[in-house]
């Protein structure tokens, strides 16, 4: 892996990997959007368009996103929990017909459950959905 974030952004983008990550965290575009701060237009063009242009600053971003998103899910594996086990939190809150923000509620009065993974957000338990 490359020593800086930026030259790992322009690699995560070229050799295709952040589609890569989106589709094992099971995430759509319009999120992977909003963690990397950019727009639904230019992420997909990240996605799509391998040799688009990326600015520095953006490289940098993807870099350090793709850098911690990796590093937890490594956690998760040698903990021996299985992502497919979990659900990302906007779909733990829809599970249970409630926003993100009185599922979070929930989580810190310790009503539910849930797996905190860093630049990837809370994960909730599949099991614990009603």
């Amino acid at each position: 892996m490359p020593d800086s974030d930026a030259e790992l952004g322009y690699l995560v983008v070229q050799e295709g990997l952040l589609k890569q990550l989106r589709a094992r965290v099971g995430f759509p575009r319009m999120l992977m959007s909003e963690l990397l701060y950019t727009t639904i237009p230019v992420y997909t063009a990240w996605e799509l368009v391998p040799e688009t242009k990326i600015r520095r600053a953006s490289a940098v971003r993807i870099g350090r996103f793709y850098r911690n998103a990796v590093a937890q899910l490594k956690i998760l594996e040698e903990e021996g929990i299985n992502l497919a086990d979990l659900l990302p939190w906007h779909q733990v809150a829809m599970a249970h017909h409630a926003t993100q923000e009185g599922m979070m509620r929930r989580y810190r009065d310790g009503e539910i459950e849930a797996i905190d993974l860093g630049v990837l957000g809370l994960w909730g338990y599949r099991e614990d959905l009603p």
